[in-house]
């Protein structure tokens, strides 16, 4: 189900264990290779929740890569 329609969330997994100053791939998939955003809109809405997240948590975000149905990014855990 595309992002800005999606009626809930789930997470695949638990979330794993951070160390300060480590690096992070994250990626994500739409359920069933389905497209995750609908068009440059979506795209937008999303990257305002990344910067809000990077922001909150003292994330800073290396690198993304959005595509229809997929997503890449690289960040960093603060230091503490």
């Amino acid at each position: 189900m595309p992002f800005s329609h999606a009626s809930h969330l789930k997470m695949a997994r638990l979330p794993g264990i951070e160390f300060a100053g480590a690096l992070y791939h994250v990626a994500s998939r739409g359920d069933g290779r389905d497209d995750i955003y609908l068009d440059d809109t979506d795209r937008e809405i999303y990257l305002e929740v990344v910067a809000d997240v990077e922001y909150r948590y003292n994330w800073t975000i290396h690198a993304y890569c959005l595509m229809t149905n997929h997503l890449f990014s690289q960040r960093n855990a603060p230091s503490k």
